[in-house]
């Protein structure tokens, strides 16, 4: 029997983001120290329940009336609502005021037509495309008509690339520092990426944790190979290069940047 359960953190604050990689694969990371106590908040909750921090439950509170529990270090817990619906006219109106945009092309001419997929291409399809990972997009694309692909278990080989230094001090920095370290950054995502998709792996995202920056690889999803594992270790080779090239550099700015890397094979 499967359970699925969850924790919520909850703060308000404020945060430094960037786009990293390049137009054709890029991610999205959100960096501070308000990100970490988010983080924080969410590690420290309970199950099933959201923990606000002492900063936006003041915040929330003056703003709609919620009720809330004490918690840990003067977190507190939000009270479920039991008159709470779903069906609301609050979350009706929500629905109704975010309806998919639809791009209906009424002139069926045949240079209209080009021009028009084109405008949509360069404005809402590839924008987005940059932030999946190509193997992914080319799941979704192949299983457009099935609008799902069948799930299943598979041996896959998985890498965490942990990047210490940058969640840690970005608000510190002077704007010349946090410059430097954002565009070593961008170059070691688009390296690493670069690195993976040449091994067939996937490099699916960056992700703020209270002990470095997370990225995390994995080979034999969507597609196996039967070297995943060798392709995987060749690919942390690699990768351990990259970062230590890039940590020699930015040390002549006073900027310290190392790695940490976990690799493993089984079942997911």
């Amino acid at each position: 029997k499967i359970q699925l359960a969850m924790r919520i953190g909850l703060h308000t604050g404020q945060y430094f983001f960037a786009d990293i990689g390049t137009p054709i694969r890029k991610d999205r990371v959100l960096f501070g120290a308000d990100i970490l106590k988010t983080k924080y908040a969410e590690q420290i909750g309970e199950t099933g329940q959201v923990c606000i921090t002492p900063d936006a439950a003041q915040y929330l509170g003056d703003l709609t009336g919620l009720d809330f529990a004490p918690h840990i270090d003067a977190h507190v817990l939000a009270i479920d609502d039991p008159d709470f619906d779903l069906d609301s006219d609050l979350f009706l109106s929500y629905q109704m005021s975010h309806k998919r945009e639809t791009h209906a092309i009424d002139d069926k001419a045949p240079d209209v037509l080009i021009q028009r997929i084109e405008e949509l291409l360069d404005h809402h399809v590839l924008p987005i495309a940059a932030y999946l990972p190509h193997p992914i997009l080319k799941l979704i694309v192949e299983h457009t008509a099935d609008k799902r692909r069948p799930s299943n278990f598979t041996q896959a080989t998985i890498i965490f690339v942990n990047l210490i230094g940058i969640t840690e001090h970005i608000d510190t920095l002077e704007n010349t520092q946090t410059e430097i370290l954002i565009t070593s950054l961008s170059e070691i995502f688009a390296h690493i990426n670069a690195v993976v998709e040449t091994q067939n792996g996937v490099l699916k995202k960056m992700t703020c944790n209270t002990y470095g920056s997370d990225l995390m690889i994995f080979f034999g999803v969507p597609y196996s190979f039967a070297d995943n594992a060798l392709r995987a270790a060749e690919t942390v080779l690699q990768v351990r290069h990259i970062v230590a090239q890039y940590s020699e550099q930015l040390a002549a700015e006073n900027l310290d940047l190392k790695c940490q890397i976990g690799l493993s094979s089984g079942f997911v």
